[in-house]
């Protein structure tokens, strides 16, 4: 299954000028975009229609940098106590989701 999405989502995102990355801890999922707002916001309401999602949120929106933090896509699998670090009781600032995050890619099985 996440090997079929994972070849799904890197055409789409190829025909988009997305990248980014997609982590799967074996029940949720967890995804950073880059690209055009058009393409992300296209993502996003996919993502919001499919029935298979439950649970959809977004934890940073914020307008492309010059240079991207992911310049291609890149998909893996990390350790499943790793989401609960961005799931906390508390709502956490983008500038803390982003940090969470990095640190999580930094130790998961990624392929590009």
């Amino acid at each position: 299954m996440f090997s079929a999405l994972c070849q799904v989502s890197r055409r789409r995102n190829g025909e988009l000028s997305l990248a980014g990355v997609l982590l799967f801890d074996g029940h949720r999922f967890c995804q950073w975009l880059e690209g055009p707002a058009a393409a992300l916001a296209s993502v996003r309401q996919s993502i919001v229609e499919d029935p298979r999602h439950e649970f959809m949120s977004v934890l940073v929106d914020r307008p492309q940098p010059a240079l991207r933090t992911t310049p291609q896509w890149q998909a893996g699998y990390c350790a499943a106590d790793e989401f609960d670090l961005l799931l906390g009781p508390d709502r956490i600032d983008a500038d803390e989701a982003m940090a969470i995050f990095r640190g999580i890619v930094t130790r998961s099985d990624l392929s590009p």
